[in-house]
């Protein structure tokens, strides 16, 4: 009976986590035009000293880069040859490089490396395809 429960118990457990995956909501594509957008946003909050602002549209940014280094790795995934998947592997990990560059920068201090952060997300979305 101990075994049953256990087994029951797995399987249901598998079955509520195939669900939760399914019912992910799709990924939003990523733009250029829309990263820049927001990027410039970002650059004028900084330059009114809107920290909350900043914040808010820095935590956004994130989110987006997130999502395009998950469409990049999912081309990669999806690349028909290796020449593709090596493309796409350097192309993800000059992203992660970038984003995490202004990542450190902002957590250094964002008013002093306003210029630098805007520089990285920049060229970060120049990668964007």
């Amino acid at each position: 009976m101990k075994h049953f429960l256990i087994t029951v118990g797995l399987a249901v457990g598998a079955l509520g986590h195939v669900a939760a995956q399914q019912a992910a909501p799709p990924r939003t594509e990523v733009t250029q035009k829309g990263f820049s957008h927001r990027v410039a946003a970002l650059g004028k909050a900084m330059k009114h000293d809107s920290r909350e602002e900043s914040e808010a549209i820095f935590s956004e940014i994130n989110r987006m880069a997130s999502a395009e280094v998950g469409a990049t790795r999912e081309k990669m995934r999806q690349a028909a040859t290796e020449a593709d998947k090596a493309k796409y592997r350097q192309l993800m990990l000059d992203q992660r490089t970038l984003f995490a560059d202004a990542l450190r920068l902002k957590q250094q201090d964002m008013k002093g490396n306003q210029k630098d952060i805007l520089k990285k997300l920049d060229q970060f979305a120049a990668t964007i395809q």
